[in-house]
C-alpha cells in the first residue's frame, strides 16, 4: 500500500477512490445480514475511517459539500440502524443460518421460524430483511 501511495503524486488516494472504496464497505457491512466471513465491527471500523477522510475533504471543500455528505451520512446511519435492529431479531430467532435455511428450505419449520422473525419487525425492516434474503439467493456460490 505504501508503494502505491508513493507512486501517487501528493502521496494520497484521489477523493473518487476514497469515496468508491468507502461505498464497497457500506455494501459489506449490509450485505452481511445473513452470512459474513469477516465480523462487522471490522468493517464499520474500516468504514468509520473513510469517512472520517472523506469528512475532511468535504470540510475543506465548502458548505455545499459538508451538507451533501452530512445528508448522505444520515441516510447510511439510519440503514444501517435499521439493519442492526434486523439483527437482533434474527440473533433470537436462532441466528442467521437458521433464518436463511428457513428461507430457501420451504419446510413448515422454515414458514414458522420466518413468520416469527417477520411479525416481529416492522414493515420497513420487513422488506430490508426480504431484500437481503433475496440478494443472498442470487449470488453465485463459490466451486
Amino acid at each position: 500500500m505504501t508503494d502505491f501511495l508513493q507512486a501517487k503524486v501528493d502521496g494520497k488516494l484521489p477523493f473518487e477512490a476514497v469515496t468508491k472504496l468507502r461505498s464497497k464497505v457500506g455494501r459489506e457491512i449490509e450485505s452481511g445480514l445473513l452470512m459474513q466471513d469477516v465480523p462487522r465491527s471490522q468493517w464499520k471500523a474500516l468504514y468509520r475511517a473513510l469517512s472520517e477522510d472523506v469528512r475532511a475533504a468535504a470540510d475543506t471543500a465548502g458548505p455545499a459539500a459538508k451538507q451533501a455528505f452530512n445528508r448522505a451520512n444520515s441516510y447510511y446511519s439510519a440503514r444501517v440502524d435499521r439493519i442492526e435492529a434486523i439483527e437482533h431479531v434474527i440473533d433470537k430467532a436462532g441466528g442467521p443460518e437458521k433464518v436463511y435455511r428457513a428461507a430457501v428450505s420451504g419446510t413448515e419449520d422454515g414458514g414458522t421460524t420466518l413468520r416469527a422473525v417477520m411479525q416481529s419487525l416492522p414493515k420497513e425492516d420487513q422488506r430490508v430483511l426480504a431484500s437481503a434474503v433475496l440478494r443472498r439467493m442470487g449470488r453465485a456460490v463459490n466451486s
